[in-house]
Order: structure tokens, then C-alpha cells, then sequence
């Protein structure tokens, strides 16, 4: 079942404020050699695992492979986001094991993408009907807590906020990385250019956040939930693509840190720990000459309106 939660009162800090969030990004900026080192030693103890009972997570994008390509913006551009786990066929998607970290209010979990109803009775993606965003709680970035909008300069620096969610237990730090297609080609794996107010030219990947640190405070009993800001992260929106007024997005958090191999917002082929990964079809509402403003698509509840 999906979770109904009493929380604890929110707390609202920037990780990177945080004195050990600090040092443990400092000790992040190694080669991605020893990152990789450290994933398999996490997971050389976990055994064979039972997907569904463990209450696993996946995420919602639409993607290619078993029943043909999925849109990503209408008709023309297919959608090659890493979305369903363990099929080689398949760009490799983010799974999560456990639920002992989350983020926003509530998580609905399921075994795999695209054939399992999960806790929410329903497939995350229906492929042969070409319906992606299915996830009825993705409510970690986008919600009246944090914000109903995101606001994505044409050209230059933003933040935004998300909501982490943990069971009881000790003091706990975890990685949150965020990506949006700038280019709207269907993926997350490209870097851009695009000209500042100033005139200066700079260069923009699809990876808008990566490997913040979060420092989650202990919990005491129950649940806490604690509300993050982003560092500020570059972003161009390409005015002149002709999808310039949708984006895919996805917010994950994991127990480690995600290597230079995921860069593309896929994941490890033995799957995290811990975590949740959300993904957004967004909207622009406004755009002032500078700024877009994007909403979800679905509404400010996320319900998925299939």
C-alpha cells in the first residue's frame, strides 16, 4: 500500500550549509574510480532480492525498447529515458530497494515500470498505449511545501526545493541529484550553450544537480520529513525548439553517490539501497523574455490523469 504519513514539523535548511554536508562533498570530488568502488562494496552483501516484497521504486519517463518507442514530446521525437531496470534491451532505469528514504509525503512502490500495478494499481508506464507518468505520488519537487512552480531561466542560474522523507533511526546522509532535457530530444545525456544577459557564452549539461549531499537530521520515532534547497545549478531552455514549452525532468535520491557511468540519469544494474526517483512531465505557464515558468502537467496534486 502506499504510505499515509503523521510527520514530524518540517525543517527547512540548504545541505550544503550543513558543516558535515561539506566535508562529505569535498570527499565526493574524487575520481569516479573510487566512487564506483565504493557502490560495489554497498551492495556485496545484499543477497537475492525479492523486488516486490521489499516495496522497490522505479520511475515513470517514457522510454524505447520492448514494444517500440514511447513519445517524449508528440510525434517525432521518441523518448530514450532510462526508465526499466534489468531488460538489456532496455536503457538501463534507476531501481531502489527499500523505502527508508523517500522523497515528498508519500511513495508508491512496484517491481518493475512498465508490467507491475504496484501499491498504486497501476503501472508506472503503459507502453503500448504510450502513457508514461503514471506514478501517483511524485510529489517530492512539486508541491504546495516546497513549490507549485519551477522557474528555469532561458539562460542562467536557479535553484529550487524538495522535500526528503526518512523512517526513525540515526543521523543519515544521502545524494540527490536532479536532470531536465534542455534540448528535448528525449534524454538526459547532453550538454548545451547558450548566451548570458552579459553576452558571455556558457555551457549547460542536462545533469542540473549533481551528487548533493544530504544531511538528514536523526529521526526519533515515526517519520520526519526535512525540506532541501538546491545549489544553484546553470540552465538554457532553448527558446527556439519548437518543444521549448514542455521538459521532462527527474529528482532522485540515493544512498550513494551516482557515477560518472549514470550521468545520463540511468542506473546501476544492481540498484540502490535506499532512495526514490521522480519523474515530472512539466509545462511552461509563463515566460517573461528571461525566465520560464513550468508546473506539472498533472496538476498540483501529481495524479496522473490516464
Amino acid at each position: 500500500m502506499s504510505f499515509a504519513l503523521t510527520l514530524a514539523p518540517l525543517t527547512a535548511f540548504a545541505a550544503a550549509d550543513d558543516p558535515e554536508a561539506n566535508l562529505i562533498m569535498a570527499e565526493a570530488a574524487v575520481s569516479d574510480t573510487s566512487i564506483q568502488t565504493e557502490a560495489s562494496r554497498s551492495y556485496s552483501n545484499l543477497g537475492p532480492i525479492n523486488l516486490g516484497a521489499m516495496g522497490s521504486d522505479l520511475g515513470d519517463a517514457p522510454t524505447t525498447c520492448k514494444w517500440g518507442g514511447m513519445s517524449a514530446y508528440g510525434a517525432g521525437i521518441i523518448a530514450n529515458f532510462p526508465t526499466i531496470f534489468g531488460n538489456p534491451a532496455c536503457p538501463n532505469g534507476i531501481l531502489h530497494h527499500k523505502p527508508m528514504y523517500w522523497l515528498g509525503l508519500n511513495s508508491s512502490h512496484e517491481s518493475d515500470s512498465d508490467t507491475d500495478p504496484g501499491s498504486d494499481g497501476r503501472s508506472n508506464i503503459d507502453m503500448p498505449a504510450n502513457q508514461p507518468n503514471r506514478d501517483g505520488f511524485d510529489d517530492g519537487v512539486l508541491n504546495p511545501a516546497t513549490q507549485l512552480s519551477l522557474a528555469l531561466p532561458e539562460c542562467g542560474t536557479t535553484t529550487f526545493r524538495y522535500m526528503v522523507t526518512r523512517t526513525a533511526g540515526k543521523k543519515a546522509t544521502l545524494r540527490f541529484n536532479a536532470w531536465f532535457d534542455l534540448t528535448r530530444d528525449g534524454d538526459w545525456a547532453d550538454s548545451i550553450k547558450c548566451k548570458l544577459p552579459s553576452g558571455a557564452t556558457q555551457t549547460v549539461s542536462e545533469r542540473a544537480v549533481t551528487n548533493q549531499a544530504v544531511v538528514l537530521p536523526a529521526c526519533p520515532t515515526g517519520t520526519c520529513t526535512t525540506i532541501i534547497t538546491t545549489p544553484a545549478f546553470k540552465t538554457a531552455n532553448l527558446m527556439t525548439n519548437a518543444n521549448a514549452k514542455e521538459i521532462w525532468m527527474r529528482a532522485s535520491l540515493t544512498d550513494i553517490p551516482v557515477v560518472a557511468a549514470n550521468k545520463d540519469g540511468s542506473g546501476p544494474l544492481t540498484g540502490y539501497n535506499f532512495g526514490e526517483t521522480e519523474d515530472y512531465h512539466l509545462v511552461a505557464t509563463a515566460f517573461d523574455g528571461k525566465t520560464w515558468t513550468f508546473v506539472n502537467s498533472l496538476g498540483e496534486e501529481g495524479e496522473p490523469q490516464h
